[in-house]
């Protein structure tokens, strides 16, 4: 049996607000733990230098990445925005991808040694 519009449709604003949450969610955590570390200097319950994890040997260290995944996360977020404004169907499918992309990046690659 054949998919009806509605079903893509359907299917489609599932995998908008899939990106658009994960995205926000990601970015809010990543930019919440740079405001502790690198604005607050709130240091008091990590252990820094003390891991072998290459972005933990230091508490600006932690803090730099941390904005910087905010700001990797921030770019889906805002091309999901603009994608449903505009509606491009596009800027949605490749701002999934690239969600996705980051998030497997993180879970395989990210705590690698350089």
């Amino acid at each position: 049996m054949a998919q009806t519009k509605k079903n893509i449709g359907i299917e489609f604003w599932l995998v908008v607000c899939l990106t658009y949450f994960l995205s926000v969610f990601l970015l809010l955590l990543f930019l919440n733990e740079f405001i502790k570390v690198g604005i607050l200097k709130n240091v008091d319950n990590y252990h820094f230098g003390m891991s072998e994890i290459w972005y933990y040997k230091t508490a600006s260290i932690y803090a730099i990445t941390s904005l910087i995944g905010g700001i990797l996360f921030l770019i889906p977020a805002i091309v999901v925005t603009l994608g449903m404004i505009k509606k491009r169907k596009l800027f949605i499918t490749i701002s999934f991808f690239y969600t996705i992309a980051l998030i497997l990046i993180l879970l395989y690659g990210f705590d690698r040694n350089f």
